[in-house]
């Protein structure tokens, strides 16, 4: 091998080992936004969904739709920045047992998409029992024990929400 492709290899090598990820100095900070068309359908629903929830960010009335759109986009585009804008929607929820029975739902799908299982469990059942006619939150509970290979209890939560 020629004495300089050595060297370039070297060099990299070197600047790749010192190199530092950046990390923003405030949490505020944007560090990029996701390119939404002008005339897209979509990007005008979410600056509508975020604008009503920025008016009333403690309001699950104004925030579950745009949390529900968040997930909705995160499932269909495979991007989980979707999930981190949802998270941060629901940040006045973002634990404890006072959250209203749709904002649990919305906060297990959450959890269920990042793989805590028993947590996205424990709001479904917490929100299942604030409204025991909620189907979706006996649908996902259903799913979530059929992922861990519970097909009992998924069986369980099946005929929960047909009734």
């Amino acid at each position: 091998m020629p004495k300089t492709f050595l060297a370039a290899l070297a060099g990299l090598a070197v600047s790749v080992a010192l190199a530092t990820p950046r990390v923003p100095g405030d949490d505020r900070e944007v560090l990029e936004r996701l390119p939404l068309r002008a005339l897209d359908p979509a990007g005008g629903e979410l600056r509508a969904l975020r604008a009503a929830a920025s008016v009333a960010p403690a309001d699950p009335a104004a925030v579950e739709p745009l949390v529900r759109r968040y997930f909705q986009l995160a499932m269909a585009e495979g991007d989980p920045r979707y999930i981190g804008y949802a998270q941060a929607a629901l940040a006045p929820w973002a634990s404890g047992d006072d959250a209203p029975a749709g904002v649990l739902v919305l906060r297990a799908l959450l959890r269920q998409y990042r793989h805590d299982f028993d947590g996205a469990l424990a709001d479904l059942a917490l929100a299942a029992r604030r409204d025991p006619r909620d189907a979706e939150a006996h649908a996902w509970r259903a799913a979530i024990h059929m992922v861990r290979a519970d097909y009992a209890d998924a069986a369980r939560q099946a005929w929960a929400s047909a009734s």
